[in-house]
């Protein structure tokens, strides 16, 4: 997908029906080429729907019928998880049978080298890259067999974690005793080295579970065990993970002992029937809530147990859920007290240094929720009451982040004014520090926000040191929340007050400039919340200004996806009977409006909505007018999917009907220029800097020159989309057709 170099581009070559969404040339491509048995992935119908056609043994996950469901069809065994059709889809190209998904080369790109078989899909070599080097030890990550499926085939020592099977689930055969999931090499990679203490982060048994096999010191962390597995239940070998019924649910056929992950009833909920040991993950009872019924032994929603659960070992009080060692892998080494969820050591990982008193974040009790046993002072995150909501049962001073009152709102009502889930101390952890009023990151006051309010003023969440580690540095008002040295980071440079949150560098960054009232999409300023301005009634989650924004300007019917409104909800107001996925009234709801049965998924109008405008059967999924926003214009069938105009807007400009997805010119940008068929998606030069070659047909997608920076130089008709100045902020020089995506 990210083959940065010649021969990967993320764009879909027309000339073929069910042509691939992001089709990289023959590199290294989202695509599997069809006339081979593991159909194309994302392949969807004419209808643009999350269906998988039915009729073969091992359909595809999500193909979604004309109602545009989460349903999947059968008809071919093998056939591709979210086929989509010449509508703009996710389709794998046939002709190699494993071709792998993400083979990327030593240049650290997300490309896969064709040539082997079932060549891991994220085996990265020592140039810190995504990359899956053959003939190593640590066979790929995703090497699907030609069933194109999830599974982890065994034989091979590090054979990948989830090669699947050709029933295409969500299983890793057994085989090999501790084989990693990311095992990356000592360059720092998402591989774990084996020998070493830290153990690879998701070796999974024989069970194929989200669990972590105690034994090894650092054993892995999400190893589970049998009960629960994101398997498919067994019985039919690979039964798929996501098998859902005619009601267009998550849920899982009963009846095998590892029930279905997501078993949804028919209310369509997040719930698991429960009856089988192995209670699902998510069970949700049938108001469709995040909550875990309990009465069964695997009872909670992430039961840590020995059942499939995201829990810390127990034996050690405070043990962390992703206690990584300094190999830079997602375990949790036990021994330390209150060890933090995300300890990330120097070497770059998600630890959090240990003594702080504010305990892991995630530590979960015996009821499996994502609450922190109680007794302690940091009372569960998640725990969500019968209201369906991510709420976290109040009294315990630092009340849950997600606490959630009766309107189903992400605010956390309690007796502290907005403790906050993720108050993280100056040690960088997902823990929350008590003390300060509005301590955390992400303190929902009563308005519902994603802020943070706290003794110092901006503090930032994940403010990460020289080592490139998504620590928080303490001491600079208000530190970005991802700042990274100049080595190419997500750094947000310090000194402006509000500064945004993701503010980079002039090293390649997501910048927003400053001055503007509506600021930067993710501002976060001296507050640094994801907060929605208040006064008006469904005023946007994240109202940007016209800036660069995620708002959803009111005032049309098809009021933005997110607006929260005094309800916040996720529903979608009905009305049209194929209306979008997402359109959400002022319930905020997630229903679907009828009217249009093709209607795209996330086709929204120009009021930057997730509806999905009718008119254009094959409307594309995220076709954004020039409004910004994630609609689809009309008018050409296979319009692009990220095609983006000159107001930065995630559109996709019509003419050219295979337009490539996110078909960037020289300068790094996320646009797909035409004139070249296969522009490729990411193909990015030697120095891997996203960077594109011009002159051939796999155009790179974020080929980012010498200085890598996000910009683009204008000239040709497909302006760039992410086309930044120069100072590597989110600008777009205007002037052409298809200004840059965040001028």
């Amino acid at each position: 997908m990210l083959k940065v170099n010649a021969e990967s581009t993320g764009q879909a070559r027309k000339y073929e029906e069910g042509e691939c969404l992001l089709k990289v040339n023959s590199e290294l491509t989202w695509e599997a080429r069809k006339g081979v048995e593991g159909e194309c992935l994302l392949k969807v119908n004419s209808e643009l729907t999350w269906e998988a056609r039915k009729g073969v043994e091992g359909e595809c996950l999500l193909k979604v019928n004309s109602e545009l469901t989460w349903e999947a069809r059968k008809g071919v065994e093998g056939e591709c998880l979210l086929k989509v059709n010449s509508e703009l889809t996710w389709e794998a190209r046939k002709g190699v049978e494993g071709e792998c998904l993400l083979k990327v080369n030593s240049e650290l790109t997300w490309e896969a080298r064709k040539g082997v078989e079932g060549e891991c899909l994220l085996k990265v070599n020592s140039e810190l890259t995504w990359e899956a080097r053959k003939g190593v030890e640590g066979e790929c990550l995703l090497k699907v067999n030609s069933e194109l499926t999830w599974e982890a085939r065994k034989g091979v020592e590090g054979e990948c974690l989830l090669k699947v099977n050709s029933e295409l689930t969500w299983e890793a055969r057994k085989g090999v005793e501790g084989e990693c999931l990311l095992k990356v090499n000592s360059e720092l990679t998402w591989e774990a080295r084996k020998g070493v203490e830290g153990e690879c982060l998701l070796k999974v048994n024989s069970e194929l579970t989200w669990e972590a096999r105690k034994g090894v010191e650092g054993e892995c962390l999400l190893k589970v065990n049998s009960e629960l597995t994101w398997e498919a239940r067994k019985g039919v070998e690979g039964e798929c993970l996501l098998k859902v019924n005619s009601e267009l649910t998550w849920e899982a056929r009963k009846g095998v002992e590892g029930e279905c992950l997501l078993k949804v009833n028919s209310e369509l909920t997040w719930e698991a029937r429960k009856g089988v040991e192995g209670e699902c993950l998510l069970k949700v009872n049938s108001e469709l809530t995040w909550e875990a019924r309990k009465g069964v032994e695997g009872e909670c929603l992430l039961k840590v147990n020995s059942e499939l659960t995201w829990e810390a070992r127990k034996g050690v009080e405070g043990e962390c859920l992703l206690k990584v060692n300094s190999e830079l892998t997602w375990e949790a080494r036990k021994g330390v007290e209150g060890e933090c969820l995300l300890k990330v050591n120097s070497e770059l990982t998600w630890e959090a240094r240990k003594g702080v008193e504010g305990e892991c974040l995630l530590k979960v009790n015996s009821e499996l929720t994502w609450e922190a046993r109680k007794g302690v002072e940091g009372e569960c995150l998640l725990k969500v009451n019968s209201e369906l909501t991510w709420e976290a049962r109040k009294g315990v001073e630092g009340e849950c982040l997600l606490k959630v009152n009766s309107e189903l709102t992400w605010e956390a009502r309690k007796g502290v004014e907005g403790e906050c889930l993720l108050k993280v101390n100056s040690e960088l952890t997902w823990e929350a520090r008590k003390g300060v009023e509005g301590e955390c990151l992400l303190k929902v006051n009563s308005e519902l926000t994603w802020e943070a309010r706290k003794g110092v003023e901006g503090e930032c969440l994940l403010k990460v040191n020289s080592e490139l580690t998504w620590e928080a540095r303490k001491g600079v008002e208000g530190e970005c929340l991802l700042k990274v040295n100049s080595e190419l980071t997500w750094e947000a440079r310090k000194g402006v007050e509000g500064e945004c949150l993701l503010k980079v560098n002039s090293e390649l960054t997501w910048e927003a400039r400053k001055g503007v009232e509506g600021e930067c999409l993710l501002k976060v300023n001296s507050e640094l919340t994801w907060e929605a301005r208040k006064g008006v009634e469904g005023e946007c989650l994240l109202k940007v200004n016209s800036e660069l924004t995620w708002e959803a300007r009111k005032g049309v019917e098809g009021e933005c996806l997110l607006k929260v409104n005094s309800e916040l909800t996720w529903e979608a107001r009905k009305g049209v009977e194929g209306e979008c996925l997402l359109k959400v009234n002022s319930e905020l709801t997630w229903e679907a409006r009828k009217g249009v049965e093709g209607e795209c998924l996330l086709k929204v109008n120009s009021e930057l909505t997730w509806e999905a405008r009718k008119g254009v059967e094959g409307e594309c999924l995220l076709k954004v007018n020039s409004e910004l926003t994630w609609e689809a214009r009309k008018g050409v069938e296979g319009e692009c999917l990220l095609k983006v105009n000159s107001e930065l807007t995630w559109e996709a400009r019509k003419g050219v009907e295979g337009e490539c997805l996110l078909k960037v010119n020289s300068e790094l940008t996320w646009e797909a220029r035409k004139g070249v068929e296969g522009e490729c998606l990411l193909k990015v030069n030697a120095e891997s800097t996203g960077l594109p070659r011009n002159g051939e047909e796999g155009e790179c997608l974020l080929r980012v020159n010498a200085k890598s920076t996000g910009r683009i130089r204008k000239g040709e008709e497909g302006e760039c989309f992410l086309k930044v100045n120069a100072e590597s902020t989110g600008l777009a020089r205007k002037g052409e057709e298809g200004g840059a995506c965040l001028k």
